[in-house]
Order: structure tokens, then C-alpha cells, then sequence
């Protein structure tokens, strides 16, 4: 029996794959039917060698997920799926209405760049990316 459902949600699948393949096997484990969403595919070019493969999950991009929330008759079920978003576009499009049934988390991932920098543009980027941050989540 399932506990429940998780989608993973990041910028790109090389993110998944690549750390947080682990958090996957972990959810597995404990029963959970796992989802991963992303918007490219990043620096893979052969979704052959993933390692996401080896495990029972369902994978896809973000235009196919919507297309499945639009068509998707019963939306009942949703109620007990979590949605973890790991970096910023995930972050900000999980604050969209079609997300409002899922229990949202959110880990700021992928910014090293912009809050390291000192670069007056990243800077600016930096003031902004807080302000919206603490707009949605506080």
C-alpha cells in the first residue's frame, strides 16, 4: 500500500539525477509513489544513462505535466501528494494556483552564483529574489 504521492520538481533532470537520487531511493523505501518534473533535460543527452531509470518512477517535463493536470478528470486524489521544488523557476511556478491542492515545499537550491557574486546585476537579482522569497513563503 502507498503512502502517498511526491513530485520532484527542478529546473532541469540533470538536477535530479544528479543530487537527488538519493532522496528518491529514500522515498521508495518508505513506500512513496515518486514523480520527477522538469523543464529540460540539461547537460544529459542520453536519457539512457540516467540513473533515475533503474527505479519505478515517472518522469517528465513540465509542459506534459500540465497537459495531464488539464485532461486529469479526478483531481480528488491530490490531497495527500507533496510537491518539493528545489530551485528558483520550480519555486516561483509552485505558488500557482494549479499547485494550491499539493502540499508544497520549497529548498532554495542553485543560487551560489547569484548570492556569491559581486556583480552588480547578480546583486540586483539577489534584492529581488529575497523580496519575492519572503512574499510567498512568509
Amino acid at each position: 500500500m502507498k503512502k502517498g504521492k511526491v513530485l520532484l520538481f527542478a529546473n532541469t533532470l540533470w538536477f535530479i539525477n544528479r543530487f537527488k537520487s538519493s532522496l528518491i531511493v529514500d522515498l521508495l523505501k518508505r513506500n512513496y509513489e515518486v514523480n520527477v518534473i522538469y523543464f529540460r533535460k540539461g547537460p544529459i543527452k542520453d536519457l539512457k544513462k540516467i540513473n533515475l531509470k533503474n527505479y519505478s518512477i515517472k518522469i517528465q517535463n513540465f509542459i506534459n505535466f500540465l497537459i495531464d493536470q488539464l485532461l486529469k478528470k479526478n483531481k480528488n486524489n491530490s490531497s495527500n501528494t507533496i510537491l518539493l521544488s528545489f530551485t528558483i523557476g520550480p519555486i516561483l511556478l509552485s505558488s500557482l494556483p494549479i499547485f494550491n491542492r499539493y502540499k508544497r515545499f520549497a529548498t532554495l537550491e542553485g543560487l551560489g552564483r547569484i548570492f556569491t557574486s559581486k556583480n552588480l546585476i547578480l546583486s540586483c537579482i539577489r534584492f529581488f529574489v529575497r523580496k519575492y522569497y519572503k512574499f510567498i513563503f512568509y
